[in-house]
């Protein structure tokens, strides 16, 4: 009984480990996504443009 009960905890304390790095992992990933995007815009624009004087 004590060794199911072991298993049963750990399993949930793996459980909320995965959970809670996942929330952290979705976090970041929210916070970094508009900062790439805008960064990644901003280059591209910077690109089309030295191209475009370029010519």
């Amino acid at each position: 009984m004590r060794k199911t009960l072991g298993l049963v905890s750990a399993t949930a304390l793996y459980a909320l480990i995965i959970m809670y790095v996942g929330l952290k992992i979705t976090l970041i990933a929210t916070v970094l996504t508009p900062i790439v995007l805008f960064f990644g815009t901003a280059l591209v624009a910077g690109l089309k443009e030295a191209l475009d004087n370029r010519k």
